[in-house]
């Protein structure tokens, strides 16, 4: 017995599927320079309780202190 492959762009064809994107609420991604500078979890245990890869962690943390610095700016 064969297998048929399908041809074109389908991601099972490629032997490969999307994996489901983890969010995090506004609260959580806000909460999260805080955590993380405090030291009291490591990168590891943020991964695990977030559900998010270490390179998604930080971006998040980033983007959080870009937008709570962009916060904490007076109005012109």
């Amino acid at each position: 017995m064969t297998a048929v492959v399908h041809a074109g762009n389908s991601s099972a064809a490629a032997g490969t599927t999307k994996s489901h994107q983890h969010t995090l609420t506004p609260e959580e991604r806000a909460s999260l320079p805080h955590t993380y500078e405090t030291g009291q979890f490591t990168i590891e245990t943020l991964c695990r309780k977030t559900s998010l890869k270490q390179s998604a962690l930080y971006t998040n943390i980033e983007s959080a202190r870009t937008e709570r610095d962009a916060d904490s700016l007076p109005a012109p």
